[in-house]
């Protein structure tokens, strides 16, 4: 079996996601694969009267900020370990995120 090169990890920061990511960073460590972490970000609210919601303006920036701390973090262990990666945070479901960003032709 070969090795990876590259290796995606998604999290939503979770617990669970947390220990994924540890043995994503293990595997990769072994292998000395790229790893791309990714988030994505996702406000669920309302659409339809009368459960419309307004929110301030600011708090999807704070979540965005929040997010990409974390993120940020979780690639610190990545360099401290040696190995290179890079970070994703997307602003769609995870499951759009695929369908959008990765279409076949």
């Amino acid at each position: 079996m070969s090795s990876p090169k590259r290796m995606l990890v998604a999290t939503d920061f979770s617990e669970p996601a947390g220990r994924a990511f540890e043995a994503a960073l293990a595997r990769a460590s072994r292998s000395k694969a790229e790893l791309h972490l990714i988030h994505a970000l996702e406000v669920a609210l309302p659409l339809f009267e009368p459960y419309a919601v307004v929110l301030p303006a600011d708090w999807i920036g704070e979540a965005r900020r929040l997010a990409k701390e974390k993120l940020d973090a979780a690639h610190a262990k990545v360099t401290a370990r040696g190995l290179s990666g890079t970070t994703h945070l997307g602003d769609v479901p995870a499951a759009l995120h695929r369908v959008i960003h990765h279409r076949p032709d």
